[in-house]
């Protein structure tokens, strides 16, 4: 599997080394798959900014679409946000759109302000059925999955402050096929490849008029 994935520090391994070491090196054969299939060239690019060192594959879609920054002044505005976001991502035909937050308390959070306006589905770790649309999930459910869209709940700093939490991003971002939109309220994630403007395609302050 991908190590890049590897979402809990306490776990799995660091090196396919460890194979050796369980079936002796005669036993083991690592075969890299240097192609990608999944993500967009934009995205896995975006993507592997996160973890310095990574071996890039060769992706073989280009979609012409870079992922997109968003800053937002107040958390409370990103559920309105991504409200309007969905609608439009809908218009363009995406089948499949993830909202993704850190924890399942910001995924419940997002999921009941989300909840009057679509029909979104919350992803808790008791679900045993996958519903195709709109979902809501916390990054370590997110392992494995797919989505044509994906949007990043709230990549602030003081949601994604420590450096062992660069794969969670990266796991996050990379479960998205076409479209990849990050918000963040406060000061960006130190994770964030704010330096590298060719990575993304905007970086905007929303404001909301009052009232």
């Amino acid at each position: 599997g991908d190590l890049s994935q590897r979402i809990n520090p306490f776990s799995g391994i660091e090196s396919y080394d460890a194979l050796g070491e369980v079936f002796g090196k005669a036993k083991q054969s690592v075969v890299k798959l240097t192609k990608s299939y999944r993500s967009s060239r934009e995205i896995s690019e975006f993507a592997e900014s996160l973890l310095p060192g990574i071996e890039s594959a060769e992706n073989v879609r280009i979609s012409g679409r870079k992922p997109k920054l968003v800053r937002v002044c107040k958390r409370e505005e990103i559920p309105g946000l991504i409200s309007t976001e969905m609608d439009q991502l809908k218009a363009e035909g995406f089948g499949s759109i993830a909202v993704i937050c850190k924890t399942a308390e910001e995924a419940a959070w997002a999921y009941s302000k989300l909840l009057p306006t679509h029909d979104v589905r919350l992803m808790e770790a008791d679900s045993i059925t996958f519903h195709h649309g709109l979902v809501v999930l916390p990054v370590y459910l997110a392992k494995g999955l797919e989505f044509d869209a994906v949007i990043v709940h709230d990549a602030g700093d003081l949601v994604y402050g420590s450096d062992s939490e660069r794969r969670l991003l990266y796991t996050a971002f990379t479960r998205a096929l076409h479209s990849l939109t990050v918000y963040y309220s406060g000061e960006p994630s130190k994770l964030l490849p704010m330096g590298r403007g060719e990575l993304f395609d905007e970086q905007v302050c929303v404001l909301r008029m009052p009232e």
